[in-house]
């Protein structure tokens, strides 16, 4: 909820707090919701490692890797951007 009314802060607030409580294992978009936070926040660096921890738990996230190459991509990191999206593309050929 926090997120979407744009309220970044106090939804990474909330958002850590279900990681402290050992749910972060279990669903990926705790991590997902995280990294649109940073990426809202223009914080790239953060948003990059947080969607690289969702992948972690979700390699199958196409969407985390869609947003990861929009990240490489503005951060002029265009090979990891191709690399992302051609995974996305890879995983689920409706992609792109």
């Amino acid at each position: 909820v926090y997120y979407y009314t744009k309220f970044f802060e106090k939804s990474l607030e909330s958002l850590n707090k279900a990681i402290n409580i050992g749910i972060e294992d279990k669903d990926d978009e705790i991590y997902f919701y995280m990294g649109l936070n940073y990426t809202s926040m223009n914080k790239d660096d953060e948003a990059i490692n947080i969607y690289k921890k969702c992948l972690e738990i979700n390699n199958e996230n196409i969407i985390a890797l869609y947003k990861l190459s929009l990240l490489y991509h503005k951060n002029n990191m265009i090979e990891e951007a191709l690399s992302s999206l051609d995974l996305a593309i890879s995983k689920d050929n409706n992609f792109g």
